[in-house]
């Protein structure tokens, strides 16, 4: 879920398996293969490890397997777009933005890339679209989408918008 602890462990858990897949080459689920580990070392201290681990091996793998599948697609979308503008140039926001919202591949790490490899996103191209932040969550759940001037694009789908000082909030 991405909500409260859960997406935050969700971030991790992707997190790791980005770094698993850049820099040491992992196509395929491996942290759910560390799960076995804990459970020995940890299992004592926390008993619901014992009784959960096939569960959490499974959640972890499945959680794995999938995000592989959009960093596959993402990074080879995102290297397409890298190749155009070079060392030092900045991405099109319409391209963070598409990358995210028609492939998943997170705006967060998109932003990650980029300034390894010494590029940027262009925020005020594209009729002004800026995506500084982006979280979207089950539809009737709040959307926070921060310091997007020109939102008429994406909030023509939802039925109510309230702005406060530095976002603003609507629901689908």
């Amino acid at each position: 879920a991405n909500a409260k602890a859960g997406y935050v462990i969700r971030r991790i858990l992707r997190r790791a398996v980005r770094y698993g897949y850049t820099y040491l080459g992992f196509n395929e689920p491996f942290i759910c293969k560390l799960v076995d580990g804990l459970v020995k070392q940890m299992g004592h201290q926390f008993p619901e490890l014992k009784k959960q681990q096939t569960l959490i091996e499974r959640v972890i793998e499945e959680e794995e397997a999938s995000f592989l599948r959009t960093l596959a697609t993402g990074i080879n979308l995102l290297d397409r777009v890298i190749a155009k503008v070079g060392k030092g140039g900045k991405i099109a926001g319409k391209d963070a933005f598409e990358l995210y919202d028609t492939f998943g591949f997170p705006i967060d790490l998109t932003r990650e890339i980029l300034a390894e490899k010494g590029i940027g996103i262009d925020e005020a191209a594209d009729g002004g679209i800026v995506i500084s932040a982006l979280q979207v969550v089950e539809p009737g759940v709040s959307v926070v989408v921060v310091a997007v001037p020109f939102v008429e694009a994406i909030i023509s789908h939802f039925k109510s918008l309230r702005k406060t000082e530095n976002e603003l909030n609507f629901t689908k």
